[in-house]
């Protein structure tokens, strides 16, 4: 998974915008990288992603 988001962070149009749009410096991303990386190397790394559902009725 970290290697994943690692290679998100500095090869995909998220980068690539992110860099455009002045948001983050392509050295900046390659931090974010190096962290994801380190994260998924870490025994105590995990991650959780909630998904979910909202149903609204209007009566």
């Amino acid at each position: 998974m970290g290697d994943s988001w690692a290679g998100r962070a500095t090869a995909s149009a998220f980068a690539e915008q992110a860099v455009a749009y002045g948001l983050a410096t392509a050295a900046e991303l390659a931090e974010v990288a190096a962290a994801w990386q380190r994260w998924a190397g870490a025994d105590d790394g995990w991650l959780g992603m909630l998904h979910g559902e909202l149903l609204v009725r209007v009566g």
